[in-house]
């Protein structure tokens, strides 16, 4: 069981999606998706562009190449933490004291401490409230000499808070997102029931035309059967659009929720200013109006002998609305805080 468990905690939570393997040196994107530090290098080398940005091999969230390197990526201590916990657990615990669920791994890792990595026997207990980093007391005495420095828990709690409030209205706004999306896939089934009334409605109107209308029929059908596509590719469209803002939410929602419900005040320090403006930012993302594809129907002709097309009649396509276009506006734009590159 505790293999297994381990297992479970290590797919779905340890597994960087570029190597598939265990994190090694965990890094956090300004998008919130974790990687190995090795794999975004590669990525990063591989793909950079002249910009020097490149693309978040998940949400696709153009990255601005850092100053200082990728070093200066923040490291998720989290996940380094858990992969430490779990390999503990398994080389000293008996097969009794591994009975243990997922709750364990994760009550430990919110007790564990970060070491600083200028001097590993300290602790990082304190806050610079100029530099607005976490530090241990030897740094806070030498680097950060004469700089508000208060400790850590004493300012935590308060940026956890406010993490909290942040994450709060931005899954109302995620959520918003998931219920458009789900009303997008609900309509699917009611474009299928009207490719097939309309292609009802071409035959019936055929059936007493047999002997004239064979090759009217079958372009009939294809117009329908264009129609329709154009019709779900323009809805594919949206769904799409929906999507990539409700990942975008979702990342960071995730995120957010991991470092409140795992995180240490060191955590919650290192994330609280970068991650609370982007969810503030996040949160005031509006629902898209999505574009109106076009309506397909029928149109029956009159039987009569004054031409084969208009005795069978025409498939005709309802134009959208005065005011929408042919496509999402949406589309062309990513949301507000990719624009204002406040990722």
């Amino acid at each position: 069981m505790a293999e297994a468990l381990a297992a479970a905690f290590t797919d779905n939570l340890l597994s960087c999606s570029i190597c598939l393997g265990e994190y090694e040196d965990p890094r956090v994107l300004p998008c919130y998706h974790t990687f190995c530090y090795g794999c975004i290098c590669d990525h990063a080398s591989r793909t950079l562009t002249p910009n020097k940005t490149f693309l978040c091999p998940i949400c696709r969230v153009e990255v601005q190449f850092p100053a200082g390197g990728l070093n200066q990526l923040k490291k998720n201590f989290v996940f380094s933490k858990a992969k430490d916990i779990i390999t503990k657990q398994q080389e000293r615990q008996t097969l009794e004291e591994k009975q243990s669920n997922a709750a364990t791994v994760t009550q430990a890792i919110a007790q564990m401490t970060i070491s600083c990595e200028k001097h590993p026997n300290s602790e990082l207990k304190y806050y610079c409230e100029d530099d607005n980093t976490v530090v241990c007391g030897d740094c806070a005495s030498t680097y950060h000499y004469r700089h508000g420095i208060v400790p850590v828990g004493k300012v935590a709690k308060s940026k956890r808070d406010k993490i909290t409030v942040a994450l709060v209205k931005t899954m109302k706004t995620m959520n918003r997102f998931k219920e458009a999306l789900v009303m997008e896939t609900a309509n699917e089934t009611e474009d299928s029931h009207i490719r097939i009334a309309t292609i009802k409605e071409v035959k019936e109107q055929a059936e007493s035309l047999r002997k004239f209308i064979d090759q009217r029929e079958e372009t009939l059908i294809s117009e329908v059967n264009s129609a329709y596509d154009i019709r779900k590719k323009q809805k594919e469209a949206n769904k799409n659009i929906l999507e990539f803002h409700h990942t975008s939410l979702q990342s960071a929602c995730d995120f957010a929720h991991g470092l409140i419900a795992n995180g240490t005040d060191s955590d919650i320090m290192v994330h609280a200013k970068s991650l609370t403006e982007r969810l503030a930012l996040m949160e005031k993302t509006p629902v898209p109006t999505l574009d109106t594809p076009a309506q397909i129907s029928y149109k029956p002709g009159k039987i009569s002998t004054d031409g084969l097309e208009a005795m069978l009649g025409q498939v005709q396509t309802q134009p959208p609305l005065a005011g929408q276009g042919t496509y999402p506006r949406s589309a062309r734009y990513p949301p507000v805080f990719f624009r204002e590159g406040k990722v």
